[in-house]
């Protein structure tokens, strides 16, 4: 609820005092009224009456526009989205080294082409600066932006199918860094719906330590009118709408309320919610009460409060020492906590703290309730003079399910050495129920929190839970450590602070709590700043609203997206888990192949629906086509009878019928996919439905939220859609394996530079290059391998060894100088080879080979150009067909340079992608990647093929000349061996020199393939390409359509 903003003078705080009088972006509107005098008079402090602002036109709400335009938080979006001025990559330094390295390479390479040139003197200078124009130019590959994307993008149509929505693309490598991942509590680990389970009465035996929790249905009068009118609610439509955790409390009590009037009476007009305990009846002797004045709740108060007008009976009984009567009461709600210091002395009895405590050991959400009667005429008090000297009401504890996959998910990411952490604002004891729940803390450490006492500056650790309840530690850095292995440590936001304030060491080990409670938006954002700042890369997953901050601040903020009420609950028994857990928590490495397990089987699930929802579609279509011919009579009979005939009034009456049709269609859908739309919660919906429909139509509510401009979850970076936690797994394996994509394409861009520049240079010097028809055939036949290489997928388990993640760690930046100088060095003496082979008086020629020489492809050349020189001018202007055939029509003198060039560089750019695929355990291995193992199988046996000519007319067609002799041919063959075999154990050897820990997780990865699961299907795969290829080349289309029909059915048999 929002009020009406009095002029004061002073400036208008839009996060702090005057929140409650703006409307921010993701708030919907859903009922205004114009303000009254009456309004402003009994408004405290109000500077400016009502009666002075202008009335509006129809009666409406006046509103100041703070912000438009781009400068709105729509705005910002879109401004985000369209003009986004952010660091597109957090490697921008790295690549500006590895380029700047590349143009050392380029400046020496050309240098070298133009001092030689002119050395011989067979080419003019103007030629000369065109090679090195064309060597410096090639150091930044054409398709460098397209690699430096393409890692991003594919990586979003993953995340994209997962249901995660980013809009920050820049931080999806990020992801593939994060060491913590911290969590909000409510609508992220458990559901952001509330369920009243009970209240304790203050009425309770004073002797009891702990008193009976009652159904709410059973709240003493006081406590059951601090619930049904200390609240913000509002009526639309008849349905009351506002916070969650009110609704269901006024619902509990069994009151109703007019908004209208701000009127609660106790009329039993509302139903509870699934799950409430008991239904409310009247409470004897209260007939209403009105509320006159609301103090809304303030985060950083914990509470908030009304002044209300109660009318009572003459035997209405509020409290046990005095007798119900009619008048103004203050009503108080908020935490136990913060409303403990409000109360007169003695009205909290000496349960007080007992039992909200033992209420939030068992992961309820306690609220503490107050009152106290007015005497006449304070009617107008200021919140301090409200909420003073209370009466205690009770308790009243809400319960939050925990979504059925948080421990799995928790577990996992422990799994994978992520470090775990909570941050919510409940209370620490029902966070910390809930961490022991999903895994965050060990179920039987005791909790450790610290705390900070009235009165007190320095906090000290107490002793929560457990046989210890009560022991005291002093707080001090290095004690953390210690204390952390016996304790699960937990701190409210205002202790953390008083700590930091006296020791900010304590900011060093802040990663060693695991729970941080009562935490305020900022306290939330400071602690992931904090870690931030210790090299920790941070992953924050909340619901939005109170994680605004933290989602922005995060390195990767996932933002899960409300309104599922318990859907993602219900325990699945066809859902395979581990057998053996402990309080809910999954044993070591089996969460992760738990949860693989039921992101199978829900995908299963959503397949089965959809064909379900299809078949059903159609069905309807059909029953809805014939009711369409009867409408379509219907309309056209009542536009004749109004004498309406002709073409223009049948066309009306169908486009009428049409509409109608549209219409029910949507509206059966809709109601099928309320129905029908929950795949997460393993339960018969038509069951549900004949137990109890409004629930069924409540929780299974249809299709997923859809991310829109203005939604609080517009914050973080990536949004699921998803009710569970699932997809931060998904969002750090996409992460890793981006990161190692752009990594290894980063590579592959050094490497393919520098063997181009030598080439270039090098048949520059010769009078050589390569032809068109070569420059083809190597790009259809890296084609297959580059997209595969590009296209890699992440693997389903997330190891616990980081990858690299820098191009210039030893590990990394070793390699690869050692794999160009073995490229180099195996180029080069290629080249002397093919250069000694055509020699006028080589030892081949003089075996009887007669290949062109070193001087007959420069006398080629240059007559070539003097043919084009005198052509140039008679030329004329070629369509894109006739371009095509003459480039592959060009002239190409096949020499012996130019062939050990070609096959050489096409083995080593094989071996750039064979080497530098960095594979398991966190992406798919290249065995695994069967269209990259297969592509470069064939690449490399295509080069052998070309080399011992097994296809001579193929040979020729794509310009190869034949090899001198075997001898030759093997030499050939062995430098082609050793630009595959030598860069890979040198590969192998940096990164065991450098990073052992990485070196044994590969071999540990490498040790698990297994004959059925790697290799056969690589054959499987080979069989399916050879069959393809066997019917395509039959010709009948008959045969192939047959063929491609039986295929889909085996796989849509396979997937069911």
């Amino acid at each position: 609820m929002k009020d009406a903003l009095a002029l004061e003078d002073r400036s208008l705080e839009l996060q702090g005092a005057d929140r409650v009088h703006c409307l921010f972006s993701g708030t919907r509107i859903v009922r205004a009224s114009e303000g009254s005098n009456k309004d402003a008079e009994q408004t405290s402090g109000a500077g400016l009456a009502a009666s002075q602002v202008p009335a509006t036109p129809n009666g409406g709400c006046l509103v100041f526009v703070a912000r438009t335009g781009f400068a709105s938080s729509q705005g910002q979006l879109l401004q985000m989205i369209e003009f986004s001025q952010d660091k597109v990559s957090g490697d921008t330094k790295e690549v500006i080294i590895a380029l700047l390295i590349l143009l050392g390479f380029a400046l020496v390479a050309a240098g070298y082409v133009l001092k030689v040139g002119l050395e011989k003197g067979d080419k003019t200078p103007h030629e000369l600066l065109i090679k090195c124009v064309l060597i410096l130019t090639a150091v930044v590959p054409k398709q460098l932006p397209i690699q430096t994307a393409m890692a991003v993008n594919t990586a979003l149509m993953a995340l994209s199918r997962a249901g995660v929505y980013c809009t920050e693309p820049y931080r999806v490598p990020l992801a593939g860094k994060l060491t913590h991942c911290l969590f909000d509590k409510t609508g992220t680990l458990t559901t952001d719906t509330l369920v009243p389970v009970g209240v304790v009465n203050a009425g309770s035996q004073p002797e009891q330590d702990h008193p009976p929790k009652v159904k709410v249905s059973d709240a003493e009068a006081a406590a059951a009118l601090v619930l049904a009118a200390c609240h913000s609610l509002v009526q639309v439509d008849g349905k009351l709408t506002g916070d969650p955790i009110e609704v269901a409390a006024l619902q509990g009590v069994g009151w109703s309320y007019d908004s209208q009037e701000e009127v609660a009476t106790p009329a039993p007009t509302t139903d509870l919610p699934d799950g409430s305990t008991g239904s409310a009846s009247s409470r004897a002797g209260i007939k209403r009460a009105r509320i006159l004045q609301r103090f809304h709740f303030a985060s950083q108060l914990q509470r908030m409060a009304v002044i209300a007008e109660v009318a009572v009976s003459d035997n209405a009984i509020l409290n046990l020492n005095m007798e119900g009567q009619a008048g103004n009461y203050v009503l108080v709600k908020g935490s136990p906590e913060a409303l403990k210091p409000l109360l007169a002395a003695n009205a909290a009895p000496r349960w007080y703290d007992r039992s909200h405590l033992d209420l939030a050991e068992r992961g309820l959400r306690v609220l503490a309730l107050a009152y106290r009667h007015l005497p006449a005429g304070q009617e107008k008090l200021t919140r301090e003079e409200a909420e003073r000297e209370l009466l205690f009401a009770g308790f009243i504890a809400f319960e939050c399910l925990v979504r059925k996959d948080s421990g799995l998910v928790v577990g996992a990411l422990q799994e994978s050495d992520h470090k775990v952490i909570m941050v919510t604002g409940d209370s620490p004891l029902t966070a910390l129920h809930i961490a022991r729940t999903c895994g965050i803390s060990h179920p039987h450490l005791p909790g450790l929190l610290l705390s900070l006492k009235a009165g007190q500056v320095l906090p000290e650790w107490v002793v929560a839970t457990g046989d210890r309840c009560g022991d005291c530690f002093p707080v001090t850095v290095d004690g953390m450590d210690k204390l952390a292995s016996e304790y699960a440590l937990m701190t409210t936001g205002e202790a953390l602070d008083a700590a930091v304030a006296a020791e900010p060491g304590i900011w060093a080990k802040v990663d060693e709590i695991r729970v941080f409670a009562r935490m305020t938006p900022q306290g939330k954002a400071k602690v992931i700043e904090e870690l931030q700042k210790q090299s920790r890369h941070v992953l924050m997953c909340g619901d939005g609203g109170n994680d605004v901050g933290a989602l922005k601040q995060a390195d990767a903020g996932l933002a899960l997206l409300a309104g599922y009420g318990n859907v993602n609950t219900a325990d699945n028994n066809d859902i395979d888990s581990p057998s053996e857990k402990v309080d809910n928590v999954p044993l070591e490495k089996q969460a992760e192949e738990a949860l693989n397990k039921q992101d199978a089987e829900l995908a299963k699930r959503n397949r089965r629906a959809a064909k379900d929802r299809q078949k059903f579609l159609w069905e309807k279509q059909k029953e809805l086509a014939e009711l369409q011919k009867q409408w379509l009579e219907e309309e056209m009979q009542a536009r004749a009878k109004n004498g309406e005939t002709g073409v223009f009034s049948q066309v009306g009456a169908m486009k009428t019928s049409m509409g109608r049709y549209t219409e029910e269609l949507k509206r059966v859908m809709k109601e099928y996919d309320k129905t029908h739309g929950n795949v997460y919660d393993a339960t018969d919906k038509e069951e549900a439905a004949k137990k109890n429909p409004a629930a069924a139509l409540e929780e299974a509510s249809g299709g997923l939220p859809m991310v829109r401009p203005g939604d609080a979850s517009i914050a973080a970076p990536f949004t699921s859609k998803a009710p569970s936690v699932k997809n931060c797994v998904d969002l750090i394996r996409q992460g890793r394996c981006t990161l190692l994509s752009a990594l290894q394409q980063q590579q592959i861009m050094m490497l393919n530079c520098i063997i181009n520049a030598y080439v270039l240079s090098a048949l520059s010097l010769e009078g050589s290059r390569t032809s068109e028809r070569q420059l083809m055939a190597s790009s259809w036949l890296l084609t297959t391998a580059s997209l595969a290489f590009t296209y890699a997928s992440p693997c389903d388990r997330m190891h616990p060894v980081r990858p690299l993640r820098s191009l210039f760690h030893p590990a990394v930046f070793c390699s690869m100088l050692g794999q160009a100088v073995i490229h180099l060095f195996c180029m080069v003496a290629a080249v002397k080879m093919a250069r000694a082979a055509m020699e006028e008086d080589s030892p081949e020629r003089q075996q009887g080979w007669s290949g062109p020489s070193l001087k007959d492809v420069s006398d080629f050349w240059k007559r070539e150009r003097a043919r084009r020189r005198g052509l140039i001018e008679q030329e004329e202007e070629e369509d894109w067909t006739t371009y095509a055939l003459n480039m592959w029509q060009q002239p190409f003198l096949p020499n012996l340079m130019n062939t050990v060039v070609f096959l050489v560089e096409t083995a080593q750019t094989v071996a750039i992608l064979f080497v530098n695929y960095k594979g398991q355990p966190w992406m798919k291995g290249v065995v695994e990647n069967r269209a990259l193992f297969l592509s470069v199988v064939v690449v490399a046996g295509s080069v052998a093929a070309a080399a011992w000519e097994f296809q001579p007319q193929l040979n020729a067609l794509i310009h190869l000349s034949p090899f001198p002799n075997d001898q030759f041919r093997w030499r050939v063959m062995g430098l082609v061996g050793m630009t595959l075999v030598g860069t890979f154990i040198w590969d192998r050897f940096c990164v065991f020199l450098f990073a052992k820990d990485i070196f044994k997780a590969m071999v540990d990865s490498a040790k698990k393939t297994t004959f059925r699961a790697d290799i056969v299907p690589i054959f499987v795969t080979v069989l399916k390409v050879a069959g393809v290829f066997l019917v395509l080349g039959t010709g009948n289309l008959l045969m192939a359509g047959l063929a491609f029909w039986m295929y889909r059915r085996h796989s849509q048999e396979s997937d069911e």
